[in-house]
């Protein structure tokens, strides 16, 4: 594909991307963390979904979508590199089975995570990256603790690894320093610590996640997954795409159908609360060892259950119970990332799973 029609070809994905992300208002979600390790396997990487958020922007919608419409005519992205499909490779920190890499944001290098269950790149204002007012913001509203602002921004120039981004628009969410943050209290505002690579950043690119060798890999959209030949212990899953744009596949959790979020910003899995009631019933909860007795009861676990998607069969361990886990029944993270190589190709929407054990 030449130059011009492949920037051509992004253009439109980015649009694409653009009123997906509208669509949904927004790629937020909002996650506590336990105040201590919870459980030997689930270690404090496990994220505590509250239930989804809600957003209400301060101007009218169709004015929103307008802004950001006009706005992503000038976004850029570019793969910067010679290798076959522009492919780049970006290391990966994991740490408490989370994802985490190096950002270059305006001059300024910055660790942030890397999160398939959020759809935009989001930040805390106090870190004062670089940008740019855009002038429409929303106050997101999630089930327990205050509002929280955000404001669309324009981001001049972001760097991961060599994938470098231009003028586009990120959330800057009024969110008080760490420091400042009680971590029992729930809600956004005490859960974004850190910038957030959602999806959005990847749109235009084929992503291979894989935390074994610890290592992202992007390349164009003429690396074709579907048509190379795969290895055995491999699978090959068309998924589908929700309104703000993460990828749910579907299985069965415990013998029961479900659907899966793929979603590197957990720390190892949850299941949502109607779902536990509705169909695992049967199965003892359990609660998190934390510091406080008081505590505990707000940190409840279920499992080992028997997880399915399309053949691939594994023991989710400690599943936490939540309020919400966005668009679907169960929350994916290290759980599975741990066993496979993920690759998603937003082009084809499939996604390969391939056993990294």
């Amino acid at each position: 594909m030449c130059g011009k029609t492949m920037e051509a070809s992004q253009s439109l994905r980015l649009l694409l991307a653009a009123s997906l992300l509208l669509a949904g208002l927004g790629g937020c979600r909002t996650h506590k963390r336990p105040n201590a390790p919870p459980r030997p396997v689930a270690t404090s990487g496990v994220s505590v979904w509250e239930k989804p958020l809600q957003q209400s922007p301060e101007v009218p919608l169709a004015v929103m979508q307008q802004r950001y419409s006009a706005v992503m005519q000038h976004a850029g992205f570019k793969l910067d590199s010679h290798y076959p499909f522009q492919e780049v490779e970006i290391p990966l920190v994991i740490r408490q089975y989370q994802a985490f890499v190096q950002v270059n944001w305006g001059g300024r290098q910055v660790e942030c995570q890397l999160d398939t269950g959020s759809s935009s790149i989001m930040w805390p204002q106090w870190l004062h990256l670089d940008s740019q007012p855009l002038d429409f913001g929303y106050w997101q509203f999630g089930q327990s603790g205050p509002a929280v602002r955000g404001e669309w921004v324009l981001s001049p120039q972001i760097t991961i690894g060599d994938l470098r981004l231009t003028n586009v628009p990120t959330e800057a969410m009024g969110v008080p320093r760490p420091s400042n943050a009680v971590s029992i209290q729930p809600g956004l505002q005490y859960a974004l610590k850190q910038p957030i690579i959602g999806m959005f950043a990847f749109l235009p690119a084929v992503v291979t996640i894989d935390y074994a060798q610890k290592r992202l890999t992007l390349r164009n959209i003429d690396y074709d997954v579907t048509r190379y030949p795969h290895v055995p212990h491999t699978l090959l899953i068309h998924y589908e795409k929700t309104q703000s744009g993460r990828i749910v596949l579907l299985g069965t959790l415990g013998g029961h159908k479900a659907r899966f979020l793929l979603d590197t910003g957990e720390g190892w899995a949850a299941v949502s609360a109607v779902f536990a009631h509705d169909y695992l019933a049967s199965f003892p909860i359990e609660y998190a060892h934390t510091a406080k007795p008081e505590d505990r009861k707000s940190n409840p676990f279920i499992g080992p259950l028997a997880v399915d998607i399309h053949g691939l069969k594994f023991k989710a361990l400690d599943l936490y119970v939540a309020d919400g886990v966005g668009e679907a029944d169960v929350c994916l993270g290290a759980a599975l990332f741990r066993v496979c190589r993920v690759t998603i190709d937003p082009f084809r929407k499939v996604v390969l799973l391939e056993s990294s054990r």
